[in-house]
């Protein structure tokens, strides 16, 4: 009798098979960004969820970021409350964002590092910026959309963004075999570069140079040309320190992107503490 259901297969091989099938899925729903918005999947259910079934408007009410998440976890995005919530927070830090996706309510955290209160404490709502970018004239039949996990909704596959929001607001993936990484670049430049190629698409003399929103300062060694022109390379970002002699004090003014400020202090504290660092007191 012959048997139903039976794979002959090399195990090695289905594996390999599998996890290609799986790696590009879970690039696509949840850490790769598109270069359409510039939005991951959780940070594009979270804007989608606040526009559309809370009514979220830039004057409007703040809403509990706890709803906030529940609603995007129960509609569209299978995921734990808590990495949602978080994701909801990076929106609205104006440290991490040139121009911030969500306007916050509360304790947001702190470029020190310090976290965000629970969600139950903080309120939110859509930005300025986030509703002229993606929902001033936003209308569902316009946009390639798919069923919500549940099959029961219709979710946009992308938000059909006015401005180019993915250079405007850092960019960062790591998926499986794939990363991006785009660093924020000045709101202004990119409107006028954008601005200049509508008018000349055939324009070359394209390059954009970082902008932190921390402040720090980016060094250039002549390597942006390069890197507008590949899209990839290295550069670097540098704190500013001011001397107070009157106090005699030295105060950090700003930092580089994704560097708080609690943790260069126990970096300085260990180098004190080890011997390596004199002329400071504790």
């Amino acid at each position: 009798m012959k048997e139903k259901n039976v794979i002959v297969e090399n195990i090695g091989d289905l594996c390999t098979q599998y996890m290609q099938i799986f790696g590009a899925n879970t690039n696509l729903m949840r850490h790769i960004p598109t270069l359409i918005d510039g939005l991951k999947p959780g940070e594009r259910r979270i804007l989608y969820a606040l526009y559309n079934d809370l009514g979220s408007r830039p004057n409007g009410k703040m809403t509990k970021s706890s709803r906030i998440t529940g609603e995007t976890v129960g509609k569209y995005h299978p995921h734990g409350d808590i990495p949602v919530y978080q994701t909801l927070v990076k929106m609205a830090q104006s440290w991490n964002n040139n121009l911030v996706l969500i306007d916050g309510q509360g304790n947001f955290g702190s470029p020190k590092g310090d976290p965000a209160a629970a969600s139950r404490y903080t309120e939110a709502r859509i930005s300025y910026y986030a509703y002229k970018c993606f929902f001033e004239d936003f209308d569902l039949k316009l946009v390639s959309t798919k069923k919500n996990y549940l099959g029961d909704l219709e979710e946009p596959e992308y938000l059909p963004a006015r401005y180019p929001n993915v250079l405007i607001n850092n960019t960062f993936g790591i998926g499986y075999g794939l990363s991006t990484g785009l660093p924020t670049y000045n709101a202004k430049e990119v409107l006028e570069l954008t601005l200049k190629l509508l008018e000349d698409p055939e324009y070359e003399n394209v390059v954009l140079i970082p902008d932190s929103p921390t402040g720090a300062h980016i060094v250039d060694e002549g390597q942006f040309e390069e890197i507008s022109k590949t899209g990839k390379g290295k550069f670097k970002m540098r704190g500013e320190i001011e001397v107070d002699l009157d106090r005699n004090e030295l105060i950090i003014r700003s930092l580089p992107l994704y560097v708080n400020s609690n943790d260069v202090k126990d970096d300085i504290i260990k180098l004190y503490k080890d011997g390596k660092l004199r002329g400071i007191t504790s």
